[in-house]
């Protein structure tokens, strides 16, 4: 657990919020980092840290944390990195996050061989940072503490999603990145095919087709074929109804999700009018407001109820939908996730793509978010960000099923 004294955000293509220290040691809140932290399935301790273990990444983790944490309380934070770094993997399909075990120890010793190099010695012998040192190298240092925070939340990834590999695997059926590829550059028609067919079958049947004059007709034919799978990332459940009702006075409607949750629940989560109002912000546009009430009502079709597992996630069901909060997040992640995860009550479902390629014994996670100017939203169901919401088309799309006036 990195320690600091205040708080400060720093925008990240998916979502860092960061810590710094200054003069004394206190314990830091723990971020929401991006989209990796939403929805990993395992509930991660120490007994199922294998990996990181056998590798001794947490020891090494938490000796650069106590040498940075010691060297910025000394000199009133000159050193930052470990914690504000930025995400670039996953975050397009041309940049699609890699995870495997092979990968991960790469990436640790490429850290430790550049920090040894840095300083001139194995840094878990290291009692203290010596400033001339860290002041000749900042730039270098500041980029390999970059890393290794990405590395960090890269193993607790991959940690997390080990008891789903098997689902994840199942998942490979769902990558789109044949038609994405398609559109950036329309000479990979092949891999239209080759999504859903195997590289051979496609050979074999283009050159058909292209004896046959018909090229356009087989891209046409697999583009279609990817494009219905595209969909599935955006389109609403339809099956979810909520009441809506025309303000006059703000000339507004305002869209109402009642959600039961019980005395137990509500002494524990004792944040709830700030995880509601941050939903509300997420999921509201000029002309469309969303209401939020906590009631106890075991009738309700939405309801909220706490889960020792690391994800945080909702169940749909003819009977309606829950939404299962983790308990292993800090107050400050739970405004964000619960945002999110009220995008799945609306019916919204997630915009990245996940699974695992039994074949490279590697998991791949891009996000579907397009890509915009820097500063602009981003889609709350893509990934987090400090500025994510709700798309426009999103909420008004609720206004048309919801609201009759």
């Amino acid at each position: 657990m990195l320690k600091s004294s205040h708080l400060f955000f720093i925008s990240l293509i998916l979502l860092a919020i960061s810590g710094c220290g200054v003069k004394e040691k206190t314990s830091a809140t723990s971020y929401v980092k991006s989209a990796l932290a939403l929805e990993t399935s395992c509930q991660i301790n120490e007994e199922k840290r294998t990996f990181s273990n056998s590798i001794a990444f947490p020891e090494f983790y938490q000796k650069v944390d106590k040498l940075i944490t010691d060297y910025n309380v000394q000199k009133g934070q000159e050193l930052i990195g470990l914690n504000n770094y930025f995400m670039v993997e996953g975050t397009h399909f041309k940049t699609p996050l890699l995870l495997s075990e092979e990968r991960l120890k790469r990436r640790m010793a490429h850290i430790k061989s550049k920090l040894q190099n840095i300083f001139q010695a194995d840094i878990m012998n290291l009692t203290t940072l010596d400033p001339m040192i860290v002041e000749a190298n900042r730039v270098e240092l500041t980029t390999q503490l970059q890393k290794l925070g990405v590395l960090k939340e890269s193993i607790n990834r991959w940690e997390a999603q080990q008891c789903e590999l098997e689902s994840l695997s199942d998942k490979k059926d769902l990558d789109i990145r044949g038609l994405l590829k398609y559109r950036d550059d329309q000479n990979s028609f092949l891999e239209l095919c080759t999504q859903v067919r195997s590289q051979s079958n496609c050979n074999a049947e283009f050159r058909l087709f292209k004896r046959q004059g018909k090229v356009e007709e087989f891209i046409n034919h697999y583009k279609a074929k990817i494009e219905e799978r595209e969909k599935t990332y955006f389109r609403r459940n339809k099956r979810i109804h909520l009441s809506c009702k025309k303000s006059e006075e703000l000339d507004k409607n305002i869209i109402t999700l009642n959600i039961h949750i019980d005395k137990g629940t509500k002494k524990i989560v004792t944040d709830l009018n700030k995880m509601k109002l941050m939903a509300q912000t997420k999921w509201s546009n000029d002309k469309n407001l969303l209401k939020i009430n906590f009631k106890e009502n075991k009738n309700l079709k939405a309801k909220l109820k706490l889960t020792d597992r690391f994800v945080s996630h909702v169940q749909t069901s003819n009977q309606g939908r829950v939404l299962f909060l983790s308990k292993n997040m800090s107050r400050f992640q739970r405004p964000y996730i619960f945002a999110h995860e009220v995008g799945h009550l609306l019916g919204f479902p997630d915009c990245y793509v996940e699974f695992f390629d039994k074949e490279k014994k590697e998991i791949i996670y891009y996000s579907l978010e397009k890509e915009k100017k820097v500063g602009s939203r981003k889609n709350i169901m893509c990934g987090l960000h400090a500025n994510a919401k709700a798309p426009d088309h999103y909420i008004n799309q609720m206004a048309v099923d919801f609201c009759k006036n």
